[in-house]
């Protein structure tokens, strides 16, 4: 399961899961491998607003983090 921490804005949130569960469903990706390189390419963003962690960081995994 894929949960947050906290808030986080709604198209920030949408934008993170398409891109999340592209990396799952079209390229085979683990769980926790794409959303561990989603929240690489955030950080490494030109766009600050995408680099600061109240984007990213509040995502975290818990339970089966094997490819589906």
């Amino acid at each position: 399961m894929l949960m947050s921490l906290w808030q986080v804005d709604d198209s920030a949130t949408a934008d993170m899961m398409t891109r999340y569960y592209e990396s799952i469903l079209e390229k085979g990706e683990g769980r926790s491998e794409a959303l561990r390189k989603l929240q690489l390419e955030m950080i490494s963003s030109e766009d600050r607003a995408l680099r600061h962690p109240n984007r990213w960081a509040a995502f975290v995994l818990t339970g089966n983090w094997q490819p589906l």
